[in-house]
């Protein structure tokens, strides 16, 4: 497999892109290259070509890793006990300013953590975890981290991990 096809591959992976799936036969498909770029251009990624897939995935390797928090959380049962955010490298050693406040609600109160570095540096950045060990009843919620461009919002969603089943 050439260089530019491994780079493709990881560059759907990091976009959460399946290149391969089972048919109704249950045989391996897996995606042609035109296909994959196609579906990665669809979703904003800067590969015109195969040959571009190497810079393509540097530079979602760098969007991501600068990315504060991720989009969307999901707390099983209601319990939301860390979070993963980055912090600028020069920043790393600095309590994180943070709130959970209902879907749609600006925070009222900041709450200081420190965050726990859990890798090096990655385009100037620094993954880590803060400890929250939050509660939260059923449903939708926001999670606030104050970042230096401004407030950061990620959806939290509160959900039991199977679903009730109805009597009888």
């Amino acid at each position: 497999m050439s260089e530019e096809r491994r780079a493709l591959r990881e560059l759907a992976r990091l976009y959460g892109v399946q290149e391969t799936y089972s048919n109704v036969f249950g045989k391996r498909v897996r995606a042609g290259v035109d296909s994959t770029i196609a579906v990665l251009q669809a979703m904003g990624a800067p590969v015109p070509s195969l040959r571009d897939a190497t810079d393509a995935l540097q530079a979602r390797k760098e969007e991501l890793a600068r990315r504060p928090l991720e989009p969307v959380i999901v707390a099983w049962n209601g319990r939301l006990s860390e979070a993963e955010v980055r912090v600028p490298a020069s920043e790393a050693e600095r309590d994180v300013q943070l709130a959970i406040t209902p879907e749609g609600e600006d925070p009222g109160e900041w709450e200081k953590v420190t965050p726990r570095i859990e890798a090096p540096p990655e385009a100037g950045f620094v993954p880590a975890r803060v400890a929250l060990g939050r509660r939260l009843p059923a449903g939708r919620h926001d999670l606030w981290v104050n970042a230096a461009e401004g407030p950061i919002r990620a959806l939290v969603l509160s959900a039991p991990q199977r679903c009730p089943q109805p009597d009888g």
